[in-house]
């Protein structure tokens, strides 16, 4: 079944996967100085040739073989190319025009990462760690009076960064930068371009710092570097506006909106247009080259995420979906030092918490949004990573939103207090922190039962009391069980359901892992109005899950699995939110929300800081006619 469904998958990405777009790729616009010669930087595309590659730039093949010795040993796409600019003007570096035509163009990061591994083969002793947010240096050496122009490095503020960030990575004083750049203080703002201090520059400040003559410094040329402008602005031009803004500042593939308000967050885009292709990457354990070793769940989950692409392709997006299987590096490191991740404008996956940790930093480096489709515990990553967008809702908020339905149960019974029942010195420990912290938040009332499982034969009178207690003057009492222990719970319903027996109506509230639980009589579950607050649920009543069934069965010849139907939501709803609203989608505190087959997404953070959260979950309840309803929120 396996071999056969990764044959499917593989037909599927044939007209919907990638690439997607067309192949007509035009020649490089980027130009770059290597051993003092102009040269443009040309990543191989799919189906390239040497031969075509001579056409598309009007060049011999000997000579492109002359400059990139390891096309010797084939041509593989993704590899980097030099091939020589033709024409007189090209041939030079200083002075010429088309070192002042080009010197304050911002290359992309492929070809930025070219230059500085150049520049480091022939400066080793130089300073050249690069951020990714930064510009390169500029070609120019000399002024029209012959004079020496320093060249610095050039970083875009991001709207997360600090003056403190920004030096921690540059590894250079905070003093320096401000000295640099004329600031009077340490405070920076979004889409400031700062010059970034080398390391002559940082000795001859400490030199003049320490004999206090910090004006010396200030002399530095740094308005030089690119003709007619400061630090702060675009080639001595006001800064602009909205997307168009991004594009002329930000050399990143996936242009993005910045905030335009002091709330650190941006509006959100209502008609955006992209003029290529969205770059989309997934990360996922597949173990493709082994059919009998994937793992179905990984499988699925894939198969759902087609889908949805084969419906947006329908749609009329375009788009490039990068697959990569987790199974071909030792580690996602490793994944990340091929460089092949830069390209991508999203990134769905890893699955794995431990595997999202290693990629925060890089998500946040390259400004690439990260999705975590699956790990719950990947939540304690969101803190200072804003790339980082966790998609399973965390047991505190759904917690948070089974107190919120309860209270509502509360005020229709008049039940004075809950009756929170949980085992001494389980397991649950932290569920049981949660639930008391949140009902407390709420102010609303509750009492205690501890016991542990030996002890449930013997609890049934102690019990009666607390319902009583709880209940008040009416037979009605609401119980709270913030449990995972399918023993615990099996007593704990086992003893409820006695006490219905003398016309008590109890109102049941429990853990979404209950579902699962095969030892206890779902007929209880019923009988006491059990409430959950799940973070997946199908209602196959639903006309959209209708049509999705169809069409899986139709494509894969098989039942989906909560997997697909997870694959599916993800990229449905990040894919139709890209197209409607582009890059801005990740500069909101509240994405739009969303109501998918078996999840709902309402992803939100509390700063621009850090990353978002699914803070949606579905409620359902277990009713006396042994159905199972789908509240509304």
């Amino acid at each position: 079944m396996k071999v056969i469904l990764i044959s499917i998958l593989a037909a599927l990405i044939a007209f919907t996967g990638r690439p997607l777009c067309a192949q007509n790729i035009p020649a490089s616009a980027e130009k770059v100085n290597v051993k003092g010669k102009i040269m443009y930087a040309h990543k191989v595309k799919k189906g390239e040739t040497l031969y075509s590659l001579g056409k598309m730039y009007g060049i011999e093949i000997a000579e492109i073989q002359k400059q990139n010795p390891q096309v010797s040993a084939g041509l593989k796409a993704g590899m980097l190319l030099y091939i020589p600019a033709g024409g007189p003007e090209d041939n030079g570096v200083s002075g010429n025009r088309t070192a002042q035509e080009n010197s304050g163009r911002q290359l992309s990061g492929e070809t930025r990462s070219a230059r500085t591994q150049e520049r480091n083969r022939q400066n080793p002793g130089r300073d050249t760690a690069v951020s990714d947010n930064a510009d390169d240096d500029i070609s120019g050496s000399r002024d029209a009076d012959g004079e020496n122009i320093r060249k610095y490095k050039r970083h875009t503020v991001r709207w997360y960064e600090t003056l403190t960030d920004i030096a921690r990575f540059y590894n250079v004083p905070e003093e320096a930068i401000m000295a640099l750049n004329k600031l009077t203080d340490a405070k920076v703002k979004k889409r400031q371009v700062l010059f970034i201090p080398d390391r002559e520059y940082v000795a001859e400040y400490q030199k003049n710092k320490e004999a206090g003559n910090q004006d010396a410094i200030a002399e530095n040329r740094q308005e030089a570097i690119v003709p007619g402008a400061a630090a702060g602005t675009e080639d001595g031009k006001e800064p602009l506006s909205g997307t168009q803004g991004e594009q002329a500042s930000d050399p990143r593939l996936f242009p993005g909106r910045y905030p335009s308000d002091s709330s650190g967050f941006a509006p959100l885009e209502k008609n955006y247009s992209q003029p290529g292709p969205f770059r989309i990457g997934m990360i996922l354990p597949l173990n493709s080259r082994y059919p009998d070793g994937s793992s179905s769940n990984f499988m699925d989950f894939y198969a759902g995420a087609l889908l949805a692409v084969k419906a947006m392709k329908e749609k009329g997006m375009d788009m490039e979906i990068n697959i990569y299987d987790q199974s071909d590096y030792p580690s996602v490191e490793k994944l990340m030092e091929k460089g092949r991740l830069e390209n991508n404008q999203m990134l769905i996956g890893p699955v794995h918490n431990r595997d999202l940790k290693q990629i925060a930093g890089f998500s946040r480096q390259e400004n690439i949004p990260v999705i975590s489709p699956m790990d719950p515990a990947a939540e304690m990553l969101l803190s200072g990573n804003p790339s980082i967008i966790q998609a399973p809702p965390s047991p505190y908020r759904q917690m948070e939103n089974l107190i919120e339905l309860m209270k509502k149960d509360l005020y229709k019974t008049r039940s004075q207090q809950v009756l929170l029942i949980y085992e001494k010195s389980g397991e649950d420990t932290a569920l049981v922190r949660i639930a008391k912290d949140l009902l407390s938040k709420n102010f609303i009332s509750y009492s205690t039962l501890s016991y542990g499982i030996l002890e449930g034969r013997n609890i049934y009178g102690t019990l009666l009391r607390q319902l009583d207690q709880s209940g008040g003057d009416t037979l009605n009492t609401v119980v709270l069980v913030p449990s995972n222990s399918e023993a615990f719970v099996s007593d704990v319903v086992r003893n409820l359901g006695l006490t219905i027996k003398e016309n008590r109506t109890i109102r049941l509230y429990g853990m979404p892992k209950w579902r699962n639980f095969e030892t206890i009589d779902p007929e209880l579950f019923h009988r006491m109005n059990l409430c959950l607050s799940v973070p997946y649920f199908v209602d196959y009543s639903s006309g959209s899950v209708k049509e999705f069934l169809l069409r899986y069965r139709a494509l894969y010849n098989t039942e989906p699995t909560p997997y697909a139907f997870q694959g599916y939501d993800i990229a449905y709803y990040f894919l139709s939110n890209l197209l409607k609203h582009g890059s801005s989608l990740f500069y909101q505190q509240k994405m739009p929300e969303g109501r998918l087959l078996q999840a709902d997404f309402v992803f939100f953070r509390k700063t621009p800081g850090e990353g978002f959260e699914n803070i949606a979950t579905r409620n359902i309840r277990y009713n006396p006619d042994y159905s199972v309803t789908l509240l509304e929120n």
